[in-house]
């Protein structure tokens, strides 16, 4: 089976949970391939990055790979100038290493754990309670591009969805446990409901036609 290999550029180590996402887009689009991902934030290099564009030279050239997905919430701002700040960055980061960067942008209208919002069994499952059945209060589908602090849900539920009372929930680490979440999603295909997802897989879509593997 012929490999392909991405990198997922991310700000942070949360950001991983985006790993399976990427992953159930590409074999989406390449069924037959290996899908081998990378993971690197700013942390794995041997030095600081100056910029942007600086960071996005170190991870295709520490983490080689057929594509590097950038990603950037766009939180406060509007996504369409986080794209365009990726964009600038990627030029000059190809310009830098004398090829063009082979890259997509992926940037949630908020932040990334707004797309983790619509499985309620991955959540319970994520919380250590498959079976429970309090009501977590998820925000529907086509609002989780919308909503203030889609994080602070993520662990809200996660913590209701334990039902664990007392100590337990004192110990329960909402946010370790968030990172579980998409582990437990068979299926992301309801995220196409979504503007940012829709422009990541129109771009994943675009990259593969284009794409031939190694000989």
């Amino acid at each position: 089976m012929k490999p392909f290999r991405f990198t997922l550029r991310g700000d942070g180590t949360s950001d991983a949970m985006l790993i399976p996402v990427i992953r159930w887009v590409l074999l989406e689009q390449l069924p037959d391939v290996s899908i081998v991902p990378q993971f690197a934030t700013r942390y794995a290099y041997p030095r600081d990055p100056a910029d942007v564009a600086d960071e996005l030279f170190l991870a295709a050239t520490h983490f080689p790979c057929d594509l590097l997905v950038v990603h950037r919430d766009a939180e406060a701002g509007r996504p369409e100038d986080r794209v365009a700040e990726i964009r600038r960055a990627a030029k000059s980061a190809g310009e830098a290493r004398g090829a063009p960067l082979p890259y997509v942008c992926v940037v949630p209208v908020r932040m990334t754990e707004a797309w983790m919002l619509f499985d309620e069994p991955a959540i319970r499952r994520a919380a250590e309670n498959p079976n429970g059945t309090c009501k977590l209060h998820l925000p529907g589908l086509r609002r989780v591009e919308s909503v203030a602090d889609p994080k602070s849900i993520l662990f809200a539920a996660l913590e209701t969805a334990s039902e664990y009372r007392g100590r337990k929930l004192k110990k329960f680490k909402a946010r370790d446990n968030a990172r579980l979440v998409p582990a437990f999603i068979d299926d992301f295909a309801p995220l196409r409901a979504l503007s940012a997802f829709q422009a990541f897989e129109a771009d994943i879509r675009a990259f593969v036609k284009t794409w031939s593997p190694p000989e």
